[in-house]
């Protein structure tokens, strides 16, 4: 994760528009995305300049209020769906600067709920108080609208379990993205096997 947000704060720093926004996404459910998600925005609230706020938007399948056991709802759903204030819903996390928004509880068609005049409101709100806003967004796999959804953020990770996948599906998930305009700043392959002792590998 250290080269991974080292990375980002380049691109960041080092960009006429500076990058705040970046979402992490996957093909296929189950890849590591949550996980990235959040031990990325965990580093970059601890090496960043700034507050941190990592919000989950996989709201078929959310995970993030686990990992820091904080409530489900209100969330995400119940800012877009609802109207309800961004500010009620973002919780604290035990991460300093790190900042959490639940997936909340879905009830209706994602793509009503992700209607992108809403979502690019709801980001432009975020971006106010936040030096970084990382999204935990669906697979591309699960809904139509991800891509849509990845291209209104300021960059775009893509998690890929190791050995799980063909190059060419990821590439076609690439091509996705970038036909809707999404910027995709790299690949992070996931939970990598290691044939030889760690050791000797990291020799290599």
């Amino acid at each position: 994760y250290e080269v991974l947000g080292e990375q980002l704060l380049l691109s960041s720093n080092g960009s006429t528009e500076k990058l705040r926004v970046f979402a992490v996404v996957s093909c296929h459910r189950g890849e590591g995305v949550s996980t990235i998600a959040t031990n990325l925005s965990t580093w970059l609230a601890q090496r960043g300049k700034g507050d941190v706020l990592l919000v989950d938007a996989n709201t078929a399948h959310p995970s993030v209020h686990r990992i820091f056991k904080r409530k489900l709802s209100p969330g995400l759903v119940d800012v877009l769906e609802n109207g309800q204030s961004n500010g009620d819903a973002i919780l604290d996390s035990p991460v300093q600067k790190l900042h959490i928004l639940s997936a909340g509880n879905a009830k209706v068609n994602l793509s009503q709920i992700f209607d992108s005049d809403r979502f690019t409101k709801q980001l432009d709100l975020m971006k106010k108080p936040y030096h970084f806003v990382v999204i935990d967004l669906p697979a591309v796999s699960q809904t139509s609208i991800v891509p849509r959804l990845a291209s209104l953020c300021d960059g775009v990770i893509i998690v890929v379990e190791a050995e799980r996948l063909r190059w060419e599906v990821v590439q076609k998930m690439k091509e996705r993205l970038v036909k809707a305009q999404a910027d995709v700043l790299g690949v992070v392959l996931n939970k990598r096997r290691f044939y030889v002792p760690g050791w000797l590998y990291r020799t290599l």
